[in-house]
């Protein structure tokens, strides 16, 4: 062979070796980055924050961060289990924070139910894999305890954590109360009578008004959220298998939507192919799912939704 010829090769050879090492480099370099990120998001704790449409919770979000990350609407947008997540940092501790639309009235109707069911499916998949739930926020404005509040409580509490994640109350609407914290002294009693125990509250001014006239008020309440997410900073997560969180919520949601007229209830079908269609799941899957969720008795429920009705009748809203 021609001495040009094995110089060129050798060359070519060199060349392809660099090339080789270079792209290892880089493999390894992205699953470093990689790595850290996934440890990252598992480490940072996440808090889901619920409630009804239009308690503030969007304006919660903005207070503990200390400046607008969350858009604040009045109007009653989003499905029922839709969720928005920000990352917030107190004291140099960082909270995944999940800004989650609760429920409002039995409404929904068939496709708002099966869409409900994604969202449920999207919310509990993001917190199996980033490792579970800390802290629960609900969220409610100051004032009597509405049957909506009950049922928000006992959908985020009882059912899709299985009463295994504290909880914590945040009181909003409180700007004319002449002492914000003195509203709860008046009220603590009425969150016993109803069954709704809690880890802590802070009760806050989450707007500080035209021309900052409630500035005060909105720079305490700060501290006292913030008070009270790092009392919880620490401690373990709390998940379960997304297959069995996904039937407890759908399974709840499905009795209380439809109870005032169970003829039209979504079947076993239109189950199965919004689980395959839109979740994600094989057909033997959802199959499985969709027969737990119709098979899931109703006494289950019946007694979670009549403790949440004012009349003790699961028909009085």
């Amino acid at each position: 062979m021609h001495p040009i010829q094995l110089t060129g090769i050798t060359y070519f050879r060199t060349i392809l070796q660099e090339v080789r090492m270079l792209l290892r480099r880089i493999r390894s370099l992205t699953a470093v980055k990689s790595s850290r990120s996934e440890t990252d998001l598992v480490t940072v704790p996440n808090i889901v924050i619920f409630g009804e449409t239009g308690v503030g919770k969007s304006s919660l979000v903005n207070l503990i961060a200390a400046r607008k990350v969350a858009r604040t609407s009045s109007s009653a947008t989003g499905c029922t289990l839709d969720a928005k997540k920000h990352i917030v940092e107190i004291n140099k501790h960082r909270f995944c924070l999940y800004d989650t639309v609760g429920l409002n009235e039995p409404s929904l109707g068939e496709n708002g139910y099966l869409l409900a069911i994604e969202k449920a499916y999207r919310l509990i998949t993001d917190l199996e894999s980033t490792g579970g739930i800390r802290l629960l926020l609900f969220c409610m404005r100051g004032g009597r305890i509405t049957a909506a509040a009950q049922h928000n409580y006992r959908l985020f509490f009882e059912i899709l954590c299985d009463r295994k994640v504290p909880i914590a109350l945040v009181i909003t609407n409180l700007e004319n109360e002449p002492s914000v914290e003195g509203w709860w002294e008046k009220n603590e009693k009425q969150f016993e009578k109803f069954g709704m125990q809690n880890v802590g509250h802070a009760c806050v001014v989450a707007d500080p008004g035209l021309d900052h006239v409630y500035q005060t008020k909105y720079d305490e309440s700060r501290t006292r959220i913030h008070n009270l997410l790092l009392s919880q900073a620490t401690g373990p997560s709390w998940k379960a298998e997304r297959g069995t969180w996904l039937v407890r919520v759908a399974a709840m949601l499905r009795y209380w939507v439809f109870q005032r007229s169970p003829d039209s209830m979504p079947g076993y079908e239109a189950l199965s192919q919004k689980l395959v269609r839109r979740c994600g799941f094989a057909w033997d899957e959802a199959d499985y799912i969709a027969q737990k969720i119709i098979g899931t008795k109703e006494s289950s429920y019946t007694s979670l939704v009549r403790a949440a009705s004012p009349t003790g009748s699961t028909g009085s809203f």
